[in-house]
């Protein structure tokens, strides 16, 4: 809370207390209350007794209102009286009788029943919008008999020059409007096109929950976001943010390096908060206002008509800071442009094809290991598992909703798609040779409190025509299998505006690798751009596919353990076109060069087993088994008798009787000699 606002509770609690010491001077006390604003003085626009329905202030109201100790209505049906104050208001104040007093109205609102409205309207036939209000026990009707409540409507936006009270209520004489009052604004109210105290999350939230001390914050660490609409045009904004480290220098520290909070301009709501696209980001000033851990955001907007305003917070660390504590917005009132109508969506702009994964109809074929899960779908184990759609109509882009256990932070941390992964793959018909098809994510919901979020995924757009569509779950750290479930699944039309290649040409220079390792290949295409899938074959005429060799993609793989090396053909295809095959050749495995040997110990007793490690190198050596022998002697020429190898385990027998050997790991040839 600011200065200003501690000092006007100050003041009404003391003239709450002049109330109590003077009777005498109570109206003209509590009219300078109402206009006493800091240094400055609100104008009194009208004030009304409430005794005549034909007053000038009044210019419309419910048939059928009567007075009897104030405006009552004929029945228990809503009914309204509009007041026009011939200037802007800054601020309203009326007073209710009720038959039980000031307790009676505090129990209706209490538990919910309303009996009283207030809505401003910037004209007689404009639209009248609701606005909150404050109340508290007021002083004694002039009878005598009961207390009345005091209303108070306050942080009024510029441009409303008329306001309505609704009387409602389940009794007809419950509550009476007893006495009303408008004022002026202040000079520091100019231009004020909104304001927020930041004690309830507004209508147009995301991961944005309330805390009664500090205002608005994450529910978890993800961004929240709320969005204003203002009723004019923005031109500057004013915002006050708690921040737990306390200093200026660690806010602006959060703020240039692209946290904190961040404020944004916009031509309507956005229908996706998660996503800062259509935003225009207004730059901020941080100063210390002198209120602990507290500190003022402000910056101007110069850049056209735009009548939303879009606060994001942005964590650097825990949710609870940085909190928003006060919002206000300034402009000029009135109606914004509406921006331009969204076009017609072109084809392929909605999906042909959706599967909300609850279950396995949908999909045309899916591997042993896939499963429904209440989340999507997903792997019964780590092993690599997924599902395949074919189609009828050719496919142009393939949008996915993950389920994610940690949502899309987990997904943004696991940069090396080891425990969360989705592999998108393409071919021209079922069957036929996959292309794999690079995307975007992007956030589609905060962490919930189960810990599950949702990760967006949209894939390039695909160029050529293809009619067959495989998802890929491979994944295998430390997430459990399940971590990754496949929420729903779109598929889009092509637009027919794809590359047709009439040539193909693989342009590696490396065409040899060894079994047991890899080979990207590329290709170009004429005209450029056209998807390219690469098939391999064990004979030049491309009749017999590959029994050792296969395409992930773009990257031959293979593996064999004889000492043969192999030749096998590539050929690079994108529809009609194909490339001249290109032999390649695949090196065996080498042969083992070296060993290192080590043991869980080296000091044991006569009866125990040891556990051996070796380490055979290199790596893809066509040899790696193992054989182990103990001696007596460094020189190894004096076997050990009653030391025994089974696998990489060692047993020293009981009658074992020397106090040293030696151990030594050679490895097999790939004969097995």
């Amino acid at each position: 809370m600011s200065k200003g606002r501690m000092a006007k509770r100050i003041s009404v609690f003391a003239l709450c207390a002049l109330f109590f010491c003077c009777c005498i001077a109570l109206t003209f006390s509590l009219v300078q209350g109402y206009a006493a604003e800091g240094d400055e003085q609100r104008t009194l626009l009208f004030e009304d007794d409430c005794r005549d329905l034909s007053s000038p202030n009044i210019v419309s109201k419910s048939d059928g209102l009567s007075i009897e100790h104030g405006f009552k209505r004929p029945d228990t049906n809503d009914a309204y009286i509009t007041f026009a104050a011939n200037d802007e208001i800054g601020k309203i104040t009326f007073s209710l009788w009720h038959d039980q007093g000031f307790s009676g109205v505090n129990w209706a609102l209490t538990v919910g029943n309303p009996l009283v409205s207030v809505l401003v309207s910037r004209s007689a036939d404009g639209e009248f919008t609701e606005v909150p209000f404050t109340y508290a026990e007021g002083a004694l009707s002039e009878d005598g008999t009961t207390t009345l409540t005091d209303v108070t409507v306050e942080n009024l936006t510029a441009g409303y020059t008329h306001f309505r009270i609704m009387l409602q209520g389940d009794v007809a004489w419950n509550p009476q409007l007893y006495s009303v009052a408008a004022y002026g604004r202040l000079a520091e109210e100019e231009g004020l096109l909104f304001t927020d105290g930041c004690t309830a999350a507004p209508a147009h939230s995301t991961n944005i929950t309330v805390d009664p001390a500090h205002g608005y914050k994450r529910d978890t660490t993800d961004p929240g976001v709320v969005a204003y609409a203002l009723g004019g045009t923005l031109e500057s904004v004013s915002i006050d943010v708690w921040f737990e480290n306390g200093a200026l220098a660690d806010m602006e520290w959060a703020y240039n390096t692209g946290v904190g909070v961040r404020a944004y301009v916009a031509e309507s709501i956005p229908s996706d908060l998660t996503s800062t696209e259509g935003l225009t980001e207004i730059t901020l000033t941080w100063e210390d206002e002198g209120t602990a851990n507290t500190f003022t955001g402000s910056g101007t907007f110069e850049g056209g008509e735009y009548g939303v305003l879009v606060l994001r917070v942005l964590g650097v660390g825990a949710a609870w800071t940085p909190q928003v504590v006060h919002v206000s917005a300034y402009g000029t009132p009135g109606e914004v442009p509406e921006p331009e109508p969204e076009p017609e969506p072109e084809p392929g702009e909605e999906p042909f094809f959706t599967d909300p994964c609850t279950d396995l109809i949908e999909v045309s074929y899916f591997d042993d290991n896939i499963k429904t899960d209440p989340r999507g779908l997903t792997r019964t184990d780590k092993n690599p598992g997924g599902v395949v759609y074919v189609t009828d109509e050719a496919v142009g882009r393939v949008e996915l909703e993950l389920n994610i256990l940690g949502g899309y932070p987990a997904w943004e941390f696991d940069v090396n798609r080891e425990n969360y992964n989705i592999r998108i793959f393409v071919a021209e018909s079922y069957g036929s040779p996959y292309a794999e098809l690079s995307y975007t994510a992007s956030s589609g919901s905060s962490v919930g409190s189960d810990g599950w979020g949702i990760v967006k995924i949209e894939s390039d757009t695909i160029p050529s025509d293809v009619q067959c569509v495989r998802l890929l779950m491979d994944a295998n750290g430390n997430m459990e299998s399940w971590g990754v479930c496949v929420r729903t699944v779109e598929l889009f039309s092509s637009n027919g505006e794809g590359v047709e290649a009439t040539s193909v040409q693989i342009t590696n220079t490396t065409l040899q690798f060894t079994a047991g390792e890899s080979l990207a290949f590329t290709a170009e295409t004429d005209p450029a751009g056209a998807l390219v899938f690469f098939s391999v074959w064990d004979d030049e005429d491309l009749t017999v596919p590959s029994s050792v060799a296969s395409f992930d993609s773009n990257v031959l793989t293979a593996d064999f353990s004889d000492a043969t090396d192999r030749t096998v053909w590539v050929v690079a295809k994108s529809g009609s076109a194909a490339s001249a095959p290109v032999a390649v050749t695949i090196l065996h495995k080498p042969d083992a060069e070296s060993v290192t040997l080590g043991a869980d110990k080296t000091a044991f007793v006569f009866g125990e087993s040891v556990r051996l490690t070796s380490s055979v190198l290199p790596a893809n050596a066509i040899n790696t088994a193992v054989a182990y022998a103990a001696y007596l002697d460094e020189s190894c020429t004096q076997p050990a008798e009653g030391v025994s190898f089974s696998g990489d385990t060692m047993t020293i027998e009981d009658e074992f009787t020397a106090e040293a050997f030696w151990v030594k790991a050679r490895v097999l040839r790939s004969d097995g000699m």
